[in-house]
């Protein structure tokens, strides 16, 4: 396994403001852990069903896209109703506007 990946698409100098979605943010801390990936996309196969790494690995990502984008607009939501917190009405009411 190789170090640390930063995504750096601002020049910002790693400071992250309020609204800033391009901030510096390790690969690691992006998506969900590979082996809970894993362990969920098993239990729906087969016993002796086997998994390449690339399918974990777009799964994984996909995964945490769809998670980061419901994310994001329930906060746009929250914003625009001057609350703060995100709740699960808001995350079902960004995953029906899909």
């Amino acid at each position: 396994m190789s170090g640390p990946v930063y995504h750096n698409h601002s020049s910002n100098s790693g400071v992250i403001h309020p609204g800033d979605h391009e901030s510096h943010v390790l690969e690691q801390d992006r998506y969900l852990p590979i082996a809970n990936i894993a362990r969920i996309m098993k239990n729906a196969l087969p016993p002796d069903a086997k998994i390449g790494k690339d399918s974990k690995e777009a799964v994984q990502e996909a995964v945490s896209e769809f998670i980061s984008f419901v994310t994001s607009e329930a906060s746009d939501k929250c914003m625009q109703e001057k609350r703060k917190t995100i709740n699960g009405d808001d995350l079902l009411w960004a995953m029906s506007t899909l």
